[in-house]
């Protein structure tokens, strides 16, 4: 005999019993189940609607239109735009990323000493954190 378990044979028994004693309720299953999903879908809807209905009536109460007009009237008056604009072509201009992403190598022909080092003194050590 073939080797079959517990829920095969609950599988079995179900899709008999389906086949069997349900085929004159089955016309009336597959519209109460559409009803239902139907009235799930329609819940879905209407706790979104509320939801954004009180999220508007939140931002009304505090105010939020107001401080956002408040904080671009303080940003214009401050000039942060144009402070923006300047530091992003200096940024552009002297390409900083390239400056500080290669080494001074002093055997090139292009290299100037720092100042300290020109006016002979020692160039500046590293400091070492030995507490750790």
């Amino acid at each position: 005999m073939a080797n079959i378990g517990w829920m095969e044979i609950l599988i079995i028994v179900a899709v008999v019993v389906v086949l069997v004693l349900i085929p004159k309720k089955l016309p009336q299953f597959g519209a109460s189940l559409g009803k239902s999903v139907r009235g799930f879908k329609k819940g879905l809807q209407e706790g979104k609607e509320d939801v954004k209905s009180t999220v508007a009536d939140v931002r009304d109460a505090v105010g939020v239109s107001e401080v956002k007009s408040t904080i671009a009237e303080v940003r214009d008056a401050a000039g942060v735009n144009e402070l923006k604009s300047t530091v992003k072509e200096i940024k552009d201009a002297t390409n900083v990323k390239e400056v500080f992403s290669t080494k001074a190598d002093p055997t090139s022909a292009d290299w100037k000493p720092a100042a300290s080092e020109a006016a002979g003194a020692a160039p500046a050590q590293p400091q070492v954190d030995k507490t750790k």
